[in-house]
């Protein structure tokens, strides 16, 4: 029978469990680090406690997601939301507020270009090819098809015209004469298919910087961002860090003390310096001088 542990952070039972800096925690506590290894206990616990406290608090009130995929879980009574579907049995809790900014650009798809012809007559005695260029892709266009993206449901094709050209070329009749000449028209029309939209959330939490992707979502989940990312912009900025004394500066921490101390007691033991010099050094390190 396997034996089983308690994690020193949650103080749940488990099995299995996930190394990280210091010792090795549950995997559900695990779940919350982007690097555990690089992790300390410490900071995991922090992690843990504030998410303890938003999950205690959460009413789920809505839900923005299309049916079997990831979605945003959501309290707007408590302005929190987690990510369905990235790990519902211990989720991370997020603020509207934490809503750093989000982005939606199109990956995938191939160009394609498709010529049509039509023919037509027309009266005309001479021969002549005219060629006209149409379908240049212009910044207004440019900004339809980045709007289409941020309100279209992301997985859809889409298909934008890079250029078309229109060649006409007419025939003569025998003899240079007029008569009824044939007209042939050629469009070709260039569209990017199979392309699909990916959101990508980019999250400022207490849990370190987050980011979700999703490749399916509604529309809804855009004008729900855009609310989120009005709130962070909106906080005041961060104070700067008080800047330390220089006496303070000058005073070496706890570790270096007590290194310094040990260092000079070996050069007691050693005789290199005396008893009185001794703890002339160590009053003065731990600053009863």
């Amino acid at each position: 029978m396997a034996l089983r542990k308690q994690c020193p952070c949650c103080k749940s039972n488990y099995i299995m469990g996930t190394l990280i800096q210091d010792t090795e925690v549950c995997n559900s506590c695990a779940s919350m680090l982007l690097y555990p290894q690089s992790t300390n206990l410490a900071t995991v616990r922090k992690y843990y406690t504030i998410n303890m406290q938003r999950a205690l608090k959460f009413k789920k009130t809505s839900t923005i997601k299309l049916p079997l995929t990831e979605g945003l879980i959501i309290d707007n009574v408590n302005k929190l939301f987690y990510i369905s579907g990235d790990n519902d049995i211990f989720p991370l809790y997020f603020r509207f507020d934490e809503v750093a900014d989000y982005n939606i650009r199109s990956e995938g798809g191939q160009t394609v270009t498709v010529n049509k012809i039509h023919t037509d007559t027309n009266k005309n005695g001479r021969e002549k090819t005219v060629t006209k260029r149409k379908g240049v892709l212009t910044r207004g266009l440019i900004g339809g098809a980045i709007g289409g993206i941020a309100t279209g449901g992301l997985g859809a094709p889409i298909g934008a015209i890079l250029g078309a050209t229109t060649s006409k070329k007419v025939e003569m009749s025998p003899k240079g004469r007029t008569s009824t000449d044939k007209v042939e028209t050629i469009t070709s029309e260039t569209k990017v298919v199979g392309a699909y939209n990916v959101l990508t959330i980019i999250l400022d939490s207490p849990y370190g910087p987050r980011t979700f992707e999703f490749t399916k979502y509604p529309d809804s989940m855009a004008a729900f961002l855009d609310r989120c990312t009005a709130m962070y912009n909106a906080l005041p900025a961060p104070e700067p860090a008080a800047a330390l004394p220089e006496a303070e500066k000058s005073q070496p921490n706890e570790t270096d003390r007590f290194t310094e101390i040990k260092k000079y007691k070996e050069l007691l033991d050693e005789g290199i310096i005396s008893q009185e010099e001794f703890e002339k050094k160590k009053k003065e390190l731990l600053g009863l001088e």
